[in-house]
């Protein structure tokens, strides 16, 4: 067998030791977002009426996030402008690409945006 090289020889796992690691991380996954989720439910609720006010008042909700965190801004934005409740309004949203984006800007120096980034923060 000159010439070939086993999976261990290079540290390749077999499909079931994969599929055991992923479901290992699931789990702790979704042990952490219950145990989070839980404990702050009354908080998240209450966020959440305060949410809804600002849409029944005409606002909309701008979503900002640098380098890693852009792909979680896009999912956020296509959450809440097509939901997937059939019967469901979108709800205005706008993702705030850059620190150069003169939207971006002028809302992270607002006062509007310190309210929020503190309340987020809070959470």
């Amino acid at each position: 067998m000159s010439g070939t090289t086993s999976n261990a020889a290079v540290g390749l796992s077999s499909p079931s030791v994969n599929a055991s690691i992923a479901q290992l991380r699931v789990a702790a996954t979704n042990e952490a977002s219950l145990a989070f989720f839980s404990s702050h439910a009354d908080q998240i609720s209450q966020e959440c009426q305060v949410m809804a006010g600002h849409f029944s008042a005409g606002g909309r909700l701008l979503v900002y996030g640098q380098e890693a965190r852009q792909s979680d801004v896009a999912h956020v934005v296509v959450e809440f402008m097509h939901p997937v409740v059939v019967g469901k309004r979108d709800l205005p949203t706008r993702a705030l690409s850059s620190a150069r984006d003169p939207e971006s800007r002028a809302v992270r120096g607002s006062r509007e945006s310190m309210l929020l980034e503190h309340r987020v923060v809070a959470v």
